[in-house]
């Protein structure tokens, strides 16, 4: 049994009933240890970043991958959603940022692949 507690301004106002949580999906399709989510605007997609290098975007409503992972040669270990939500940062431990547009690639010294 999980306990659900209801924050304001993180102070405790009260607790919920408690009541048993269940996993709705287990999204599979990075290869090492998920360090960091970020879910997108629309809270139907969400973003996964791993040490196996990838990015991988996730359809919450069906729990499949959404296109192919974003590949990197380092860890990632944070990311993050710009505020129009188009674009995602993501920082790994070769101490780079990066940027990943939702609708294009980048390349690591921060070109779209596709030339523009």
């Amino acid at each position: 049994m999980a306990a659900i507690f209801q924050f304001v301004r993180n102070q405790i106002v009260g607790k919920a009933s408690p009541m048993e949580i269940s996993i709705k999906y287990t999204f599979e399709g990075n290869q090492g240890v998920v360090r960091s989510i970020v879910f997108l605007q629309d809270n139907v997609q969400m973003v996964s970043g791993s040490d196996d290098g990838t990015i991988c975007k996730w359809d919450c409503e069906t729990g499949q991958l959404v296109g192919e992972p974003w590949k990197g040669e380092y860890q990632v270990r944070a990311l993050a959603l710009s505020p129009d939500g188009k674009t995602i940062g993501c920082g790994r431990t070769d101490e780079s940022v990066q940027q990943w547009d939702q609708g294009h690639k980048w390349t690591d010294d921060g070109r779209r692949l596709d030339g523009s």
